[in-house]
């Protein structure tokens, strides 16, 4: 077995300890490179809203500008390295073969990695394309959806207002003609009560009359005498109740505006009122019939 001189393994093991650290490096940037990539596709997916698009949009251009520092970092410290050695080893022939071959294969990986990062770059573009055009669909979506909601909600408030308007318009329009109803009905009952006043007036003359014809006649008896004055008595006394009844309804009558809201009811109590009129009426019909 050969044995390895310890310049030879102080070189290897430097070129070692360059690479480890190189090794280490790139998986800090690999990691912090999958953490960007992942909180990418989580707002793409609508997976998490921990990220507004501005942030995420600044985050991931911080990221694709410290993946390359790094790597320009790191390539640049290889480099360095790599020098370092090859000036102290310049004695050894085949320690600087061996070196320059662990250089150039530094560099074909620095190349490679460079191209994996061109390649980063341009699939990290597309996808900012298709992020953007997405949020602009979204934009585009959400404001239809906020102006069919407006409109949704006004034109159903407008719906509203016109039927309450309308329902109105009909109540007023319902409430006029229970209104001219009851204007009729209060004329045909006041020209009822005038009727009855010129009634009364007329009994009251013949009344008048009849007591005069009464104490002119010499010819008739005592009795009869009691009897018509009786008679007229009682003619008298139902007049004065027939006129407070009158009267009663004239007060009625004047106080039929406070009662507008209740016309059905009015009409029903005139129409009692003036059946009893009716009724008394017929009495002092059969009244006068009795003096005559």
């Amino acid at each position: 077995m050969m044995m390895r001189s310890a310049r030879q393994l102080k070189v290897i093991t430097s070129q070692l300890d360059i690479l480890e650290d190189m090794k280490n490096e790139f998986e800090n940037l690999l990691a912090n490179i999958n953490n960007v990539l992942q909180k990418g596709f989580k707002w793409i997916n609508d997976e998490s809203n921990e990220l507004s698009f501005m942030e995420l949009n600044q985050l991931l251009a911080n990221g694709t500008s410290e993946c390359l520092t790094k790597c320009l970092v790191i390539a640049d410290g290889s480099e360095q390295s790599s020098h370092q050695i090859l000036t102290k080893e310049t004695e050894n022939t085949d320690v600087l073969s061996s070196t320059s071959c662990s250089s150039s294969s530094s560099q074909d990986d620095f190349q490679k990695i460079k191209a994996d990062i061109s390649e980063i770059e341009k699939s990290q573009s597309k996808k900012f394309k298709l992020i953007n055009q997405k949020l602009a669909s979204l934009e585009k979506q959400t404001m239809e959806t906020n102006l069919n909601d407006i409109d949704t909600k006004y034109s159903s408030k407008f719906e509203e207002i016109m039927k309450e308007f309308h329902s109105a318009s009909e109540f007023m329009s319902h409430l006029q003609s229970q209104n001219e109803t009851l204007a009729n009905i209060v004329k045909e009952k006041t020209e009822e009560i005038n009727g009855i006043h010129q009634t009364l007036n007329d009994i009251k003359a013949q009344s008048i009359t009849s007591s005069s014809n009464f104490i002119s006649t010499d010819t008739q008896t005592c009795d009869e005498v009691c009897e018509k004055l009786l008679d007229n008595t009682k003619m008298v006394e139902a007049l004065q109740s027939l006129s407070a009844k009158v009267n009663a309804m004239e007060f009625k009558f004047n106080n039929i505006s406070t009662v507008v809201g209740e016309p059905e009811k009015c009409v029903d109590n005139l129409s009692d009122d003036t059946t009893s009129l009716k009724l008394s009426m017929e009495s002092q019909s059969l009244i006068k019939r009795l003096m005559n």
